[in-house]
């Protein structure tokens, strides 16, 4: 009874737009959505080398991508491939990351040699396979924590 009587007698409070250093504790008004995927390019999930052909050999080392920068190589060539680190950018071409355990350094300077076969996109990260443009990231009414404030700090 004394539920029912404050639902009648009250209203709910408007909206406010708040700084994330303030939001925690707060509800969200309405649905969040995400503007953008995450992640937002294909990334390596592994310290490696992206390649572009699936079979063992030397190959030219034709970058060094490392997470946070971004690749101005493409492997245009099935003899080119890119060092890359856990979470970089992996360069446009490249098909599969072999992970540096499966690598030593050539004879030759500036070569890798690939010593294990690459399955096309082993040890690559999708565009959008955290989340994808688009998906819920907070409903409505959703108590805001320190995760959701991540969240929407992505946003």
């Amino acid at each position: 009874e004394a539920v029912r009587l404050v639902v009648e007698h009250t209203s709910p409070l408007g909206s406010e737009e708040v700084d994330l250093s303030d939001a925690l504790g707060r509800r969200a008004f309405q649905d969040v959505r995400a503007t953008r995927n995450l992640p937002a390019c294909r990334t390596s999930v592994m310290d490696g080398y992206a390649v572009s052909s699936r079979n063992p050999g030397d190959y030219k080392i034709a970058e060094r991508v490392l997470a946070g920068h971004v690749s101005s190589h493409p492997l245009s060539s099935p003899d080119l491939c890119a060092y890359v680190t856990t979470g970089a950018p992996v360069p446009e071409g490249a098909t599969a990351v072999v992970k540096v355990e499966d690598t030593r350094p050539a004879k030759k300077e500036g070569y890798v040699t690939i010593n294990a076969s690459a399955k096309p996109g082993e040890f690559i990260r999708p565009i959008g396979s955290d989340i994808k443009a688009g998906a819920l990231l907070l409903a409505k009414n959703e108590l805001i924590g320190p995760t959701e404030i991540a969240l929407l700090a992505f946003n």
